[in-house]
């Protein structure tokens, strides 16, 4: 079964990729696309980013709410129906300054997509080492050195999970945006999808081209970023280790015994005072 689905996942991206890449009039209209098409793929990767970190700020800032169910509503919805909201929730005062500017298209999905990022920021909060959280608290560390040291070091991989799975809905969405797109607004994938109704096939398959690449993007710096994202284990000694900083005198936090101290020292904050 696992063969069977693998190859039907092989077939339904090397067939289209295929014809995409095997097509001459592809790369003779790629030039000439990207050059028309400058303000909509700029505007699609900015407002993508945008709305992509956007998500991922809320969703840290609200990963213990209790609101996970709600959140998928509107993704599970069909994007017309979330744009037909905004129109009715922005297209009136005091709202009509931001509905006729690109912030509606930020607004409409974050609204959509949020249930994504917030749900695997959850994910990677809910697995932080409590003991380390409460090191920081002890230590009287704020919440922005809590996340530095110890959320970001371990849920930080699944934030940007989540980043990246965002930033793709928001690059190829047109059913939120048909019906709301402020003037100058064109993103690529409506670009296309306008292309569809004209059988402009070479530049659509440029235009895919171009899509797919800054797809791809992210991905691409991720990876050659990795060395300083790293792995979880990676992840959780640095937190550790940006922990001790605060309190020299405090044992290593990766080296603990049963009742979670450290193995020569029953009290393992007796020599640190908070800071005054």
């Amino acid at each position: 079964l696992g063969a069977v689905a693998a190859a039907v996942l092989g077939l339904s991206l090397v067939l289209p990729l295929g014809q995409l890449l095997g097509d001459p009039g592809t790369w003779s209209e790629l030039g000439g696309a990207v050059r028309a098409g400058t303000a909509a793929w700029m505007s699609s990767a900015i407002l993508a980013v945008v709305s992509a970190t956007l998500m991922v700020a809320v969703s840290v800032a609200a990963a213990r709410v209790r609101c996970g169910p709600w959140l998928w509503l509107p993704f599970l919805l069909p994007g017309v129906l979330v744009g037909i909201g905004c129109i009715l929730v922005f297209n009136r005062p005091p709202f009509l300054l931001l509905f006729h500017s690109l912030g509606i298209v930020v607004v409409a999905w974050v609204v959509r997509y949020l249930a994504v990022p917030w749900t695997a920021t959850a994910r990677g909060l809910q697995a932080v080492d409590r003991r380390l959280v409460d090191v920081i608290r002890l230590e009287g560390g704020s919440r922005r050195a809590r996340f530095r040291l110890v959320e970001w070091p371990q849920a930080g991989g699944l934030m940007l999970a989540g980043w990246y799975v965002a930033f793709l809905l928001c690059l190829w969405d047109t059913e939120t945006l048909v019906l709301i797109q402020p003037p100058g607004g064109e993103t690529l994938a409506l670009r296309i999808f306008n292309f569809l109704h004209y059988g402009h096939n070479a530049q659509v398959n440029a235009l895919c081209l171009l899509l797919l690449l800054l797809a791809l993007l992210p991905l691409l710096l991720w990876m050659a970023l990795g060395r300083w994202i790293g792995g979880g284990a990676l992840r959780r000694q640095r937190g550790a280790q940006g922990i001790h900083g605060l309190c020299p005198h405090t044992p290593s936090l990766s080296r603990r015994t049963g009742d979670g101290r450290g193995e020569n020292s029953p009290k393992p904050f007796a020599h640190c005072a908070p800071e005054q």
